[in-house]
């Protein structure tokens, strides 16, 4: 679910627009506060599913070389952080979202129509010493034309992961993510590449301060089949 929304995620994860966000100090604590308005995505179909089928339904981002004002709405999303520590890393906090999402005709963009989305969740950051703890929660719930009627849903979906330092350089780690009332959900049986729950395991080598490798096996459960996949990555950091 975290996946941005180009790579297979259900949730619009860019918006073309405006940002405001700040920090109120309380002593050594702090709230953190971040609020976007802009369009968001299209639902649109593609070349190739999550196994190289033939098609697959993406959210696709507003292209700023080619902006289609038309074929993306407005929305929007605020999100409220509270920091015990101003500088330290744990956080936890709440969010709010409300997108119109363009689900595009492949045959007559006159029949365009538009998918109210509203997202509501709340997420934690814990670290003490060598263990690191990030846990986030969704509630997702939407309202889709269709043809002469409404389709209303709603589902919830959540994942925890774990971190552990072992030294300078390897950091093993592990998350769960489940799905809740996603069952013939209508939104998500518009999109056909979410997984209802994963599992993955990995760990990363840190190679220098600015590269790093990392090794991850992932188990993910689809509406009526189940994946498995190796993962090697490379990444770095030039200043």
């Amino acid at each position: 679910m975290a996946e941005l929304g180009g790579a297979g995620g259900i949730i619009p994860s860019h918006s073309t627009g405006g940002l405001l966000e700040g920090t109120l100090e309380q002593g050594m604590s702090a709230w953190h506060y971040t609020l976007s308005i802009g369009y968001t995505s299209q639902l649109n179909s593609t070349g190739g599913g999550h196994h190289g089928g033939s098609a697959r339904t993406l959210l696709h981002d507003l292209d700023i070389l080619d902006p289609k004002t038309n074929d993306h709405q407005l929305g929007y999303t605020f999100k409220l952080s509270y920091l015990p520590d101003a500088l330290g890393q744990n956080q936890f906090g709440g969010f709010i979202s409300h997108a119109n999402i363009t689900q595009a005709d492949q045959h007559h963009a006159s029949n365009n129509h538009s998918i109210s989305l509203d997202i509501a969740g709340v997420f934690a950051s814990y670290q003490r010493e060598k263990l690191r703890l990030v846990a986030e929660a969704y509630f997702l719930s939407s309202v889709i034309p269709d043809h002469h009627d409404t389709l209303r849903g709603s589902f919830s979906t959540a994942y925890i992961q774990a971190e552990y330092t072992l030294n300078d350089q390897w950091t093993p780690y592990a998350r769960l993510s489940e799905s809740f009332g996603g069952g013939h959900d209508p939104y998500l049986e518009l999109l056909d590449g979410f997984p209802h729950a994963a599992q993955m395991a990995g760990i990363r080598f840190d190679i220098t301060e600015q590269q790093a490798l990392k090794l991850e096996y992932s188990h993910r459960q689809f509406e009526h089949e189940n994946a498995n996949r190796w993962q090697l990555s490379w990444s770095a950091v030039w200043q």
